[in-house]
């Protein structure tokens, strides 16, 4: 129930810190709001932002330069997976779990 009765709920996410000054976050929303008409269309300029959520670490970092596909093994018999090592999204968490369980049995395997 985030969305008005009757009215469809869209959400955007951006990398990255939210701006503390209100000015700086309306200028944010602005910004967001053209990337959005370029994707969806006309349409996005009747949309209105109904609040703005700041999540501390919601996302791994992905400053530039960005590479996916981290490694996944540590060495000396250690790994790691999750969506900091691909992808942030559930895709990458899934696929970097996949190469971890996957170096881990050729590891085994010697």
């Amino acid at each position: 129930d985030y969305a008005p009765e009757g009215q469809a709920l869209a959400v955007a996410a951006c990398p990255g810190l939210a701006p503390a000054d209100p000015e700086a976050r309306l200028a944010l929303a602005a910004d967001v709001q053209a990337q959005l008409r370029r994707w969806w269309g006309p349409q996005v300029g009747e949309w209105r932002v109904l609040r703005t959520d700041s999540i501390a670490h919601g996302q791994p970092d992905q400053a530039p330069p960005f590479s996916p596909k981290r490694t996944v093994v540590l060495g000396d018999g250690l790994f790691v997976c999750g969506d900091h090592r691909d992808t942030p999204s559930i895709q990458g968490a899934l696929f970097s779990g996949r190469r971890c369980g996957e170096a881990v049995v050729a590891s085994l395997a010697g």
